[in-house]
């Protein structure tokens, strides 16, 4: 091998295992990772080619750039060195081949390239909201896994975006392996070079669109748009000519998809797609609009809410960039972004105070438990209010309206003046909150609006003490409006699940829904003059933009990026506050005699569900975007293989013999059986529920239980044969679990009720106390006989006990907590195989700031 680096030779801590490819920019190694017993890719840069400034910086700044970015449509770089001499990058070990291998001069099916071309239009708009061009973009630069997901490669000849002075490190350090290229110096590679690189002229990110548009082309029709016999007259092509016309080669093309191509090939940057993300969405468009096998020939129109705008605009704040749209009334003013918090952590809530400057805010920062904050535009440093707790609201007069955590009862609704004190605790059992205006008639009074649970329903509060309403579903983001007389909220059928509706409710107690089918929502507020509810939501994944819909259902879009933009507050004169970050989950596996976990996360939201007994297999749905709408489940091996993806739906359990995974179908409101090998789908029978938050398998794999919401809106544990009958009650109302815990004999249930942990019969009778279990413990799963109950206690670290069921004896079997803490509250799930070696556990990581946003209309 080169660089004297041979099978079995140590590069940093990774052991090369043989060599893969070598050319012009290094030689790349299949090695393994021995801290994280994985195998990666390792990029060496030739020893003969350290000492060149030139191959340095393209390969210093490839490295720097791909690493800024975390997207499931790029190459993951994992970490960075030098050895002997020679600087290294390592990434994911990526298996499958090249576009430019997958063409090989071969027409693409359209419907195939559609969706490579949605992979890639998704990762651009990923690098370019990071201010990353890539400027080289080609066929052997996009890698195509075996499982058909794209990945862009080779950031060497990318560029960064002008960033504003308040651009964070990360941004000006790569800015600084990257310096922009100086006019008149031509980088890229010619049949792929958009107008504006064969000038030399300065490029942005539309350079990479044209480059796009080649590409598509190309995989459309297996031939190069402009290709000529020598660079000069591709050159001249690229700048002159148009490339042939696609449908007259490719037979029932649609016309709309060859006008996407051409938008993306406009000569004039001004008269291309603005944004890759804008580019997407017609794709993806086009892409559900398909019958018969055949893409349907529809218009390529722009969104709605973008007919206005000659071009979506592009602003940099803090280093990131946010593509926004508004009304054709709306004012031409530019919305403008200001930092409030500029630390590493997330936030929980955040809302004005009553002088309409003062922001409150709770976040954990660094890793620490939440805590409230006040800050004020201008002003970098947030002052601490010392007490610890979540925020729901604050009222006009100043008191916060506080959650506080109870390890051994449900949480308690507290107040709190503003200026400091210790709260006074004043209801129980409260999940939201929110402060109405002032009654005119009672100095100082403001009458507040709750949600909690009485008898196994929610029940909504207005003001506290008076049922306005008790939803189908799962009530969250409470919200009074101005004049007191409505109130909106988010209404979900599946408990813990942010999917749902955008609804408002009158003081009569008249329900209305006026946005449905959200596929995530985030937290609402009233419009500054009270006609429209603005809220955050998507309907694919879970990265959210702004959205307002008015009281008679008209939704338009106030606010999109290619991130995740998640709404505070609304100020009466229209300031809004914002929390501009990431938010993704992982999962965490961890084998008997294993020296290391391992993380085990597929997409872009991967949410663990369950571990086979015998700790080979994990069951997890997809959420996000790769997931598509009604999510996906994924089984996948431990020994880290690829996930299989077993269909549509939210993964629930796997049985005993491993052969059957339950899913929920969402939009059915069904339960259905996924063969995790051969087999064919099937749907359960219609158990009159309106929504399941976790269904499992009875140990005989013969019958099923699960947690179901009612058409009453009561939640209990059911029992029901797979072959038919009606479904039987196990638990009185409320009363519920998400996780195995039927007894191996199959008999009782564990979970929890006002008394504690109690074993629950199955066929009937009184439940019984679990000996030994203490108020914060969460039920796991049994050992192989019954004699042991694993519980988890606490929520970072989980500590993981079994309890011997006979004599109530706890023995501690392991500590669970996330590596890094920071951006991570607690577990999301935890579990375990009956020998109690094998252990899987989710987490979920939210990294955000606080933004004010002006000028938003």
């Amino acid at each position: 091998m080169p660089n004297n680096v041979t099978t079995g030779s140590r590069i940093g801590p990774y052991e090369v295992v043989s060599l893969i490819g070598a050319g012009g920019m290094g030689e790349v190694y299949r090695a393994r990772d021995t801290r994280l017993s994985r195998d990666v890719a390792v990029k060496v840069l030739p020893a003969s080619f350290a000492d060149d400034p030139d191959r340095l910086r393209r390969f210093e700044g490839e490295a720097r750039a791909a690493g800024m970015l975390n997207h499931p449509n790029i190459l993951a770089v994992y970490d960075i060195g030098t050895h002997d001499g020679s600087p290294y990058v390592v990434s994911e070990l990526l298996e499958g081949q090249t576009l430019r291998e997958r063409i090989d001069g071969t027409p693409m099916p359209a419907r195939k390239a559609v969706d490579y071309a949605i992979q890639l239009a998704r990762g651009l708009a990923a690098a370019h909201d990071k201010g990353i061009v890539h400027r080289d973009l080609k066929p052997d630069n996009i890698f195509i896994t075996r499982e058909g997901r794209v990945k862009i490669l080779d950031f060497g000849l990318a560029k960064m975006a002008p960033q504003p002075a308040m651009a964070g490190a990360e941004t000006a350090l790569v800015g600084a392996t990257m310096p922009n290229t100086a006019v008149g110096m031509v980088l890229g590679t010619a049949s792929y070079m958009s107008p504006e690189q064969v000038r030399a002229q300065p490029t942005d990110h539309r350079s990479d669109i044209f480059s796009f548009g080649v590409v598509l082309y190309e995989m459309l029709t297996g031939r190069q748009a402009f290709h000529a016999d020598s660079t000069i007259e591709t050159m001249s092509a690229i700048l002159k000519a148009d490339p042939p016309r696609i449908a007259d080669t490719v037979s029932d093309l649609p016309p709309a998809l060859e006008r996407i191509v051409l938008h993306c090939l406009e000569k004039n940057p001004e008269e291309r797609f603005q944004s890759a993300g804008d580019l997407a969405f017609d794709l993806e468009s086009l892409s559900h609009g398909s019958t018969s096998g055949v893409l349907k020939a529809q218009g390529a129109a722009p969104r709605p809410w973008l007919k206005p705008l000659a071009a979506t605009v592009i602003l940099a704040a803090a280093g990131t960039g946010l593509f926004f749209a508004g009304r054709a009334t709306a004012p031409a003013i530019q919305p403008e972004f200001e930092p409030l918090t500029f630390r590493r952590g997330s936030i929980q809530a955040a809302r004005f105070a009553p002088d309409g400057r003062t922001v409150v805010y709770a976040a954990a920062w660094e890793g620490r438990p939440y805590s409230i904050y006040t800050v004020q535009p201008g002003n970098p440093e947030s002052r601490s209010l010392e007490i610890a707790g979540t925020l729901n609201s604050v009222s006009s007069g100043g008191e916060l309206a506080l959650l506080l955590p109870r390890p051994d009862r449900p949480s308690v609704l507290a107040r709190a003046p503003m200026g400091g004190g210790a709260p006074r605790e004043m209801l129980e059992g409260v999940t939201e909150a929110d402060w109405g205006p002032a009654d005119p008639n009672a100095a100082h009074t403001e009458p507040i609006a709750i949600v909690r649970t009485e008898a196994g329903r929610q029940r909504l509060e207005f003001p506290a003490g008076r049922v306005l309403l008790e939803p189908d579903g799962w009530i969250y983001n409470i919200r009074v409006s101005r004049d007191g007389n409505r109130i909106a909220f988010s209404e979900h059928p599946v408990f813990n699940d942010s999917r749902g509706d955008i609804c408002v409710v009158d003081l009569a107690g008249n329900r209305k829904t006026l946005s449905a089918g959200w596929e995530d929502i985030g937290r609402l507020a009233w419009s500054p003059d009270g006609r429209e509810i603005w809220f955050s939501g998507s309907k694919s994944g879970v990265d959210q933009a702004l959205y307002a819909v008015t009281l008679d259902g008209k939704t338009r879009l106030l606010l999109s990026g290619a991130g995740s933009l998640r709404l505070q507050d609304v100020s009466a004169d229209g300031r809004v506050i914002v929390a501009d970050g990431v938010t993704r989950p992982s999962i965490v596996v961890r084998l008997a005699g294993a020296a290391a976990e391992t993380e085990m996360a597929w997409m872009d939201y991967s949410w663990l569900v369950d571990l086979s007994p015998d700790g080979k297999n994990i069951l997890f749905s997809e959420q996000g975007v790769a997931g598509g709408p009604g999510y996906a489940a994924y089984l996948r091996a431990t020994d880290g293989s690829p996930a299989v993806r077993l269909g549509k739906g939210d993964a629930h359990s796997l049985s005993h013999d491993g052969r059957w995974a339950l899913a929920g179908d969402l939009t059915e409101h069904r339960l259905m059986l996924l063969p995790t090998g051969p087999g064919q789908p099937r749907m359960l029978q219609d158990h009159g529920m309106t929504g399941y938050a976790w269904s499992g398998f009875f140990p005989d794999d013969k019958r099923i239980v699960f947690a179901g919401l009612d058409k009453d809106g009561v939640a209990r544990m059911y029992a029901h044969p797979i072959d038919g009958g009606e479904p039987r009650p196990i638990t009185p109302p409320g009363v519920t679990i998400t996780r195995n815990t039927i007894t191996p004999d199959g008999k009782a249930l564990v979970a929890r009720d006002a008394s504690g942990l109690r074993l629950f019969p199955v066929d009937g009778g009184a439940p019984r106390p679990i000996p030994g279990a203490e108020p914060r413990d969460i039920p796991i799963r049994w050992n192989a006989d019954g004699s042991v109950l694993y519980v988890g206690n606490g929520l970072r670290p989980v500590r993981l006990y079994g309890i011997e069921l006979a004599t109530g004896k706890r023995t501690l079997l392991h500590d669970l907590a996330p590596r890094d803490p920071v951006g991570v509250s607690g577990l999301t799930d935890v579990r375990l195989t009956p020998d109690g070696r094998t252990y899987a556990f989710g987490y979920l990581r939210t990294l955000q700031n606080l933004y004010q946003i002006t000028g938003l209309r």
